[in-house]
């Protein structure tokens, strides 16, 4: 690299530089991100406790909360701690939802309870019964609350009824990563 200024002072030296061409999923691809957080920072709310999956599309996805997180991770080992113009460097993608046939979701202003298959596909678990065949006798507490914030996240699959079929097991051996679960 050969650099000068305005005053005609001038320089070189040698550093390897990796090229990331629009359209290719960078260094990050696969990884999950975050900002550096501040010395001594003591704010939950600090934008730098944002956790982001970086898919092959190029563009960073957010998890929505931490429960969003555990289904598709068992810990937070290996995120990789990004500046803020290393990380505003990454478009800002669909979020994250929920890994399917893991959990099942409730919106906090609908009484319906949800399966939730790929691509964020959110099947109607139409009777107690059907809960407690397709997650246990402890299907109740398989359920989590989402905010109406993320309706637009998701989409609405068909019932699942005594006749529809629907295998939460099948669905979560389905998608395999983040990336095969992206619209």
């Amino acid at each position: 690299v050969r650099c000068s200024d305005n005053a005609g002072n001038t320089g070189s030296t040698s550093r390897t530089i990796t090229v990331i061409t629009a359209g290719t999923a960078g260094p990050y691809a696969g990884r999950i991100v975050k900002l550096v957080c501040p010395a001594g920072f003591i704010d939950v709310n600090h934008p730098c406790k944002a956790v982001y999956y970086v898919g092959s599309d190029s563009k960073r996805h957010a998890f929505p909360n931490e429960r969003v997180f555990f289904t598709w991770y068992s810990n937070f080992d290996g995120i990789i701690e990004l500046s803020g113009s290393s990380l505003s460097g990454i478009t800002l993608g669909n979020n994250v939802n929920y890994r399917p046939g893991v959990k099942m979701v409730k919106f906090t202003t609908l009484n319906n309870v949800y399966a939730v298959g790929r691509y964020g596909s959110l099947r109607w678990v139409t009777t107690e019964a059907i809960a407690r065949s397709l997650y246990g006798t402890s299907w109740n507490t398989r359920i989590d609350d989402l905010s109406d914030a993320f309706f637009t996240d998701y989409t609405f699959g068909s019932d699942i009824t005594p006749s529809a079929a629907f295998s939460p097991s099948a669905e979560t051996s389905g998608v395999s990563s983040i990336d095969a679960n992206l619209r």
